[in-house]
């Protein structure tokens, strides 16, 4: 945390030069086609559309319109077409203790980026506030629980002129193929800003059938952590290192790897989400995350 005065300029997310790509990581349940595998979208902002008497910028999802955006007071808006009428998506304004209704969950709207989403978790209420230094900037970082379950540890994050860990959607497990989604790279002012871990704004790495079985078989289990979990590794995977990061990028863990699992202990991390790769040689074999209580 960096002593920062709440007073400080506020950062706008809906500037023109701001551009976020965002892996979603696909994981399909069966050895059938499709296969696991990486998509980074490309989100980026064009143009204006003027709707009852407001202007909203044009967000677009690769080469698609994706959402229309207003930002007004350190306000995000949404604008929904079902219904002509826009929603709060975000308020960094908001104070601990407030609650915030997610309006893509119960309209079955589609977010900016990442893939629409089935999770039960509609509230979300403000835990605490920061202030950090993320993509160049001092922004303002809000953290939210799930008032429902508000011993779980947090449940998203707001960045202050980002949006969320996976850009302008959530990063919360998906349930259908996808696995979740990351921010990997921000770009603000023709600067890129390289995110848990990313090497590169385009991440996009399609897998080979040979592969799929060994990969969809490195996971955590128990997930979420409660005690003692253990993160498969099989031998075949070549599993030589793993990478730990909390959901605000910063790295956790660096191992070596020389067995043919991880051992995790939920005594040695805070509640909240957290990001995981494993690598061999060099290259990453599987992201995904895990759930700590």
């Amino acid at each position: 945390m960096y002593g920062i005065s709440n007073s400080q300029e506020y950062i706008p997310m809906l500037n023109d030069s701001n551009k976020w790509s965002v892996d979603v990581f696909y994981c399909p349940f069966t050895d059938e086609p499709p296969y696991t595998w990486t998509v980074t979208q490309q989100i980026s902002i064009n143009g204006t559309v003027n709707i009852n008497g407001l202007t909203y910028k044009q967000i677009y999802k690769d080469d698609n319109p994706s959402c229309l955006l207003r930002e007004e007071k350190g306000v995000v808006y949404k604008y929904y077409e079902n219904d002509n009428n826009e929603r709060i998506l975000f308020d960094f304004n908001a104070e601990i203790g407030d609650e915030f209704f997610m309006p893509d969950l119960a309209f079955g709207s589609y977010y900016c980026s990442g893939t629409d989403t089935n999770v039960g978790t509609w509230y979300i209420e403000v835990s605490s506030i920061d202030y950090l230094f993320i993509a160049g900037a001092e922004r303002k970082v809000i953290n939210f629980i799930d008032p429902w379950y508000p011993n779980s540890g947090d449940v998203m994050y707001w960045i202050e002129g980002i949006g969320t860990t996976a850009g302008l959607g959530h990063s919360w497990p998906f349930q259908d193929i996808t696995c979740g989604s990351r921010l990997a790279c921000h770009e603000t002012n023709g600067v890129n800003h390289f995110m848990y871990g990313a090497t590169s704004c385009d991440n996009t790495t399609p897998l080979s059938i040979n592969n799929f079985e060994t990969i969809e078989n490195i996971i955590v289990y128990p997930n979420p952590v409660n005690d003692i979990s253990i993160l498969q590794l099989p031998f075949e995977a070549e599993i030589d290192q793993l990478v730990i990061y909390d959901v605000r990028g910063r790295i956790i863990k660096n191992e070596i790897i020389t067995k043919e699992y991880y051992r995790l202990n939920a005594m040695n991390f805070a509640s909240g989400i957290y990001l995981y790769q494993v690598l061999s040689k060099g290259n990453i074999i599987k992201a995904n995350q895990f759930i700590v209580k």
